[in-house]
């Protein structure tokens, strides 16, 4: 699960991972903005992240995360 609510009507820039085998949510690294109501896809070892909602408004920002280096990058706007 990547950004979402905090409840106080703010967005959030936590990543929370399940490990099924486990039965096990962690924390996973944080994304470099908050946002809300984003779209993410994967694709083979990364998920990209798009759009949605920041403390500024609509975001226009993507970022790439690469689930084998556990890292961020920032990627062109849309």
């Amino acid at each position: 699960m990547i950004g979402g609510t905090t409840g106080e009507a703010s967005s959030s820039s936590t990543m929370e991972v399940y490990d099924p085998s486990k039965d096990v949510w962690t924390q996973g690294p944080s994304m470099p903005i908050a946002v809300t109501a984003a779209c993410a896809v994967s694709h083979k070892d990364v998920i990209i992240v798009s759009g949605g909602f920041s403390s500024t408004g609509e975001s226009s920002e993507v970022f790439m995360f690469n689930v084998t280096q556990s890292t961020w990058h920032r990627l062109d706007s849309m």
